[in-house]
């Protein structure tokens, strides 16, 4: 179920909701992420993922609600 926030006038859709694991999409070792949060820039949304101690923001294209498998397999080719 998509979830909706309103912000400065304007619903805008939520495509993640807080506290959800996401995966960064160009992580090649596609380790789990949170949201943490939500920026408002114009009239979009940029999340704000936290991984161990560190914070960055993406946009909803860039995050995956699943690890992409074929990145994580070359990452742990790399590891042999």
């Amino acid at each position: 179920m998509k979830n909706y926030i309103e912000y400065d006038g304007q619903v805008l859709p939520l495509d993640h909701n807080v506290g959800d694991i996401v995966y960064i999409k160009t992580d090649v070792s596609q380790s789990p992420c949170m949201i943490t949060g939500y920026q408002f820039r114009g009239t979009s949304i940029v999340y704000l993922v936290s991984q161990v101690a560190n914070e960055n923001c993406f946009r909803a294209f860039e995050i995956s609600n699943e690890p992409d498998q074929l990145l994580k397999s070359i990452s742990n080719d790399g590891d042999r």
